[in-house]
């Protein structure tokens, strides 16, 4: 298996994703509404991301803009939706990374789908899947 690239900037290269660091090639400052330090997306895909010392915790949150970057439909879904969804095409991505994000990364999105879905009824698409996503554990962790 490939290494995991050391800098966002050749994950998004690997990911073949188009990124902007605030900063342009040619020198001029990104003027886009975006923040760049926390992250965006801004239509037509482009993932607007500050680059530094790659960490968990930014890594997981760079991967979901990836996501997003990808699949726009995400921001029209209801909130436990849209998170599961995400998830669940995070996990292509991780593929494509060669990467796998630890469970506790991912625990906080478990509990808002498991506490969202819980009132509402089977009839409701996705809510079956979503509920036993929410209470299954990702197998090993890292912790």
């Amino acid at each position: 298996m490939a290494r995991r690239p050391k800098r966002y900037g050749a994950l998004a290269k690997t990911l073949d994703v188009e990124w902007c660091r605030g900063i342009r090639s040619d020198g001029t400052y990104c003027h886009a509404n975006s923040n760049h330090s926390m992250g965006d997306v801004t239509d037509g895909g482009v993932v607007h991301w500050a680059d530094r010392r790659m960490e968990w915790p930014g890594l997981v949150r760079f991967l979901k803009l990836v996501v997003i970057s990808r699949d726009p439909t995400l921001a029209k879904e209801v909130p436990w939706r849209r998170i599961y969804r995400l998830n669940m095409a995070l996990k292509e991505v991780e593929r494509e990374a060669h990467t796998r994000v630890p469970a506790r990364y991912l625990r906080a999105d478990r509990a808002f789908v498991r506490a969202s879905v819980a009132s509402l009824s089977n009839d409701v698409p996705m809510r079956r899947e979503a509920f036993d996503w929410s209470r299954r554990e990702a197998g090993k962790t890292w912790d």
